[in-house]
């Protein structure tokens, strides 16, 4: 859902992409069958990133995603027209940092698409069970940072409660989309 979410933006395919978190590279050779002229990988496992990196011909970063060498690399690459990113903001240290970091490489007009889980719908029983995850997001507070950060949600294609999967554009004036609700206690009752 999240891949096609990124095809159905129409983004210019001279434009870099850059995924966070390439995993085995399925994602990125998509983006690279798909026609886009440089395709870029980050991926915490040194053994992954070389093995996308061997097998599809695609640089992919090893390392995290904020560490002053894979920003430097990165920087080569500026700007990303989109930037994807697929369960990997909830593992993240500071996720706050990670969208300021993403902000940095792109000028406006360039599209973020992230999928993560939703805590609305996430049983804390799946919660207990991935411990790695650092941080919980509801639509309202993801966007709360996409907007600190220069972006405003353009599209949400969350295909149910215990999911998040949205597009966002960096604009210039970003404006909320989701409702906001202050009264917590009351939701819950």
């Amino acid at each position: 859902i999240a891949y096609n979410l990124a095809r159905q933006l129409g983004q210019d395919k001279s434009q870099a992409v850059l995924e966070i978190g390439s995993g085995y590279g399925e994602v990125l050779k998509n983006f690279k069958d798909d026609g886009f002229k440089t395709v870029v990988g980050i991926e915490n496992s040194d053994h992954r990133a070389n093995l996308v990196s061997e097998t599809f011909g695609m640089p992919v970063l090893a390392g995290g995603f904020e560490q002053q060498a894979v920003q430097a690399k990165l920087g080569e690459y500026r700007p990303f027209g989109l930037i994807f990113s697929h369960h990997v903001l909830e593992h993240t240290f500071n996720p706050d940092e990670i969208i300021d970091k993403i902000s940095m490489l792109q000028d406006y007009g360039g599209y973020l698409v992230l999928a993560l889980p939703n805590a609305r719908g996430e049983h804390i029983n799946y919660a207990l069970f991935y411990l790695v995850h650092l941080h919980s997001f509801t639509k309202e507070g993801l966007e709360i940072i996409l907007n600190r950060h220069g972006y405003q949600v353009v599209k949400d294609s969350s295909p149910d409660p215990t999911n998040i999967i949205v597009a966002a554009q960096k604009t210039a004036d970003p404006k909320p989309i989701f409702p906001r609700q202050t009264d917590y206690l009351n939701q819950t009752r």
